[in-house]
């Protein structure tokens, strides 16, 4: 019988088959559609502003903040529903559409062919006790006194409960 080497193979071993498979791809365009899916689950796709989901992350982030004081408009196209059941819902999206080009520019500023008014209520945060979920319902709250109170103004959270 034959001695091996050390660290020599024995037979089986030596025979069995020695190969390497390698697998090239291209994920550029998955990584592509991963961000496509990201952004739009983090944007209202009829405006392109931020969604709710963007809204509360943003917002928690934001009350982490030491020192920081910080409002919150809440807003609502008065009479909204009558746009959509007089004129359909295509001309709904387009006032949504126009309302949030304006509000996203400096265009916002300047008077229009558009007709719609909006009601806003404010909230601040002064304290660090604040939450997200104080402050969206102080908001919410002086948001429902604007629209109770005539629309097309403007109610501050303030007072017992309010003020976040």
């Amino acid at each position: 019988m034959r001695q091996r080497k050390p660290g020599a193979l024995s037979g089986s071993e030596y025979s069995a088959p020695r190969y390497f498979v390698a697998v090239q791809r291209d994920i550029t365009a998955f990584r592509r559609r991963l961000a496509d899916a990201e952004e739009g689950a983090r944007t209202d796709a009829l405006t392109g502003l931020a969604n709710r989901r963007a809204y509360d992350a943003r917002l928690a982030a934001m009350l982490t903040q030491p020192d920081l004081v910080l409002g919150l408009l809440a807003m609502d196209i008065d009479r909204f529903k009558q746009v959509n059941d007089s004129y359909g819902h295509g001309t709904g999206d387009a006032v949504l559409i126009e309302v949030s080009r304006r509000m996203s520019s400096v265009a916002a500023m300047t008077p229009g062919a558009l007709n719609v008014t909006i009601s806003i209520g404010v909230a601040s945060a002064t304290s660090p006790m604040a939450t997200a979920d104080l402050l969206s319902r102080a908001a919410d709250r002086a948001l429902y006194r604007a629209k109770t109170g005539g629309r097309n103004r403007v109610e501050v959270a303030v007072g017992d409960g309010e003020a976040a």
